[in-house]
């Protein structure tokens, strides 16, 4: 039996005796978005705690796509606990803008999302969905693996449960845009 490259031209390989080797390269859902210029970070770069408002918050302005939350990076100046919190269908964000950095800048492409720290609107949490445990000065990485979505003005937020007079609360939400499929 011969595989043949599809071109019309030489053969790839050839399987002898029912056996052959296949070499193959698994490609993340994430990898696979950022080569389509789709996936995306937000960092804050400051929190004033007295207004004691949601540190961070990514609300999906995208009529046509859902945007997943792979992963979210937190640390803190002291020791406490990061609420993570989601509302559908969102009222618009107010804070401090935060632009989402394309991680294939090459893309031009630009999120279709809205992100805010220091963010007001958005003081009663919506529906929690989970605490993280946070140590003093040590990045924490909460793994999402692309089961939080949000879909089109929904909205996910992060609060600390302790006020960081240290001003060290740094938080970096990872995800990307994916076409919405026909329900």
């Amino acid at each position: 039996m011969q595989i043949l490259d599809g071109k019309g031209g030489g053969t790839l390989w050839q399987i002898k005796k029912h056996r052959g080797q296949v070499d193959a390269q698994v490609e993340s859902a994430f990898e696979k978005h950022s080569r389509q210029g789709h996936s995306y970070a937000w960092a804050n770069v400051g929190y004033d705690m007295t207004a004691a408002d949601t540190i961070l918050a990514l609300r999906n302005t995208s009529p046509t796509r859902n945007l997943h939350v792979t992963r979210v990076t937190m640390s803190t100046g002291i020791a406490g606990y990061a609420q993570h919190h989601v509302t559908q269908g969102s009222a618009a964000l107010a804070g401090t803008v935060v632009t989402g950095t394309n991680l294939n800048f090459a893309s031009g492409n630009v999120a279709e999302a809205d992100a805010r720290e220091d963010e007001t609107t958005n003081s009663s949490q919506g529906t929690l969905i989970g605490t993280t445990a946070l140590l003093l000065l040590e990045e924490t990485e909460i793994d999402w693996e692309g089961a939080l979505i949000l879909g089109t003005n929904d909205s996910y937020g992060i609060d600390y449960t302790v006020d960081d007079t240290t001003d060290k609360p740094l938080i970096t939400i990872y995800g990307y845009f994916e076409l919405k499929e026909d329900e």
